[in-house]
């Protein structure tokens, strides 16, 4: 078995409460050894490298700081804004890359980011974790296998009233610490992960935003509904998306078709709903992707899925960065409409 030398870049909430405990898990099991864990915070950076084997804190603001030649993957989980930035670093020492959702903000960066990607020869994976999700699985079949025919409407809900103190300013300073990019990224990517139509080319689609309401009027927003068009060769689908710090929300993204419609939540779960008439029943997956029996597992996956791209053993990943090219330019409209 290889061992991955793995950096972490960004050693944040997410970092502390859902990705330590799967790199512990490698770390145990042989799969990685992190060397470093990377922070502009030295708290921060040490309050996660002292619970990892032989994790070095090292505080930097910029990749300019830091030789990171020898990485065999990085973890690069920064407010969004850095993410390019960083992967682009990892990729040019020969480092395959999973980068925190979203994977980055602009449709140039991605494009960037892919062909930086195509050129080392090295991964980039990206960290949306509900695609692994059973009931996001058992919703997708679904759709491919006609169950509600045509999809026609999605609906994706996600908010909660915010009552906590932050620990710095970027939810109000960053252009990327709005709802927008906080909880889009995963209703978005969701639905459009369930319907079948994550890799339709950017070019091939064109998208009208019908209608935006979002407070403040320009990013970073707390509250955002919006009112999307889709159109493709052999597809035109309505899309709302209302994300919210303000007030609680169903938390579900809804896909209507022709003959039914599918909830899924988007908590993590091991079913969806199917509603047909006056009909509902449940629907499961039936052959989970490996580990992931619980939120935590599911962030194993990731890491699993990973470890694999790097050392080529798997034949494909529902994360690689090409699936997210439409999502990309979606969040690049939203930030800009209105």
């Amino acid at each position: 078995m290889r061992r991955a030398a793995l950096d972490i870049v960004g050693c944040g909430a997410v970092v502390r409460q859902f990705h330590l405990p799967a790199l512990q898990w490698l770390e145990e099991h042989g799969f990685a050894e992190v060397r470093y864990c990377l922070d502009r915070n030295p708290q921060a950076a040490s309050a996660i490298a002292v619970r990892l084997r032989r994790a070095r804190p090292l505080p930097v603001s910029s990749p300019s700081d830091v030789d990171v030649t020898g990485a065999a993957i990085a973890l690069v989980a920064t407010p969004p804004e850095a993410h390019y930035a960083w992967a682009r670093h990892y990729l040019g020492a020969g480092a395959g890359v999973l980068v925190e959702k979203p994977a980055v903000l602009t449709t140039q960066e991605y494009s960037l980011l892919a062909r930086a990607s195509q050129a080392t020869g090295q991964p980039v994976l990206v960290g949306h974790v509900r695609r692994l999700f059973p009931s996001a699985r058992a919703a997708r079949d679904a759709v491919r296998q006609g169950v509600i025919g045509a999809v026609q409407r999605i609906e994706a809900y996600e908010g909660f009233r915010w009552s906590w103190a932050t620990q710095t300013d970027y939810p109000v300073r960053s252009r990327a610490g709005g709802v927008l990019y906080a909880f889009g990224p995963h209703a978005l990517d969701t639905s459009l992960f369930i319907c079948g139509i994550d890799d339709q080319a950017v070019d091939d689609v064109e998208v009208d935003v019908v209608g935006i309401d979002r407070w403040p009027g320009s990013e970073p927003s707390h509250h955002l509904r919006a009112q999307l068009a889709l159109r493709a060769d052999g597809l035109e689908v309505s899309v709302v998306l209302h994300v919210s710090r303000t007030e609680p929300l169903a938390n579900l993204v809804r896909v209507q078709g022709e003959r039914g419609e599918l909830l899924v939540s988007a908590d993590y779960g091991r079913t969806a709903l199917l509603k047909t008439g006056r009909d509902s029943r449940r629907l499961s997956d039936g052959a989970d992707a490996e580990y992931a029996t619980s939120l935590p597992g599911c962030f194993l996956a990731e890491h699993m899925e990973m470890w694999r791209a790097w050392t080529r053993t798997n034949g494909g990943s529902l994360l690689a960065l090409d699936h997210f090219g439409l999502l990309t330019h979606l969040l690049e409209v939203l930030a800009s409409a209105g």
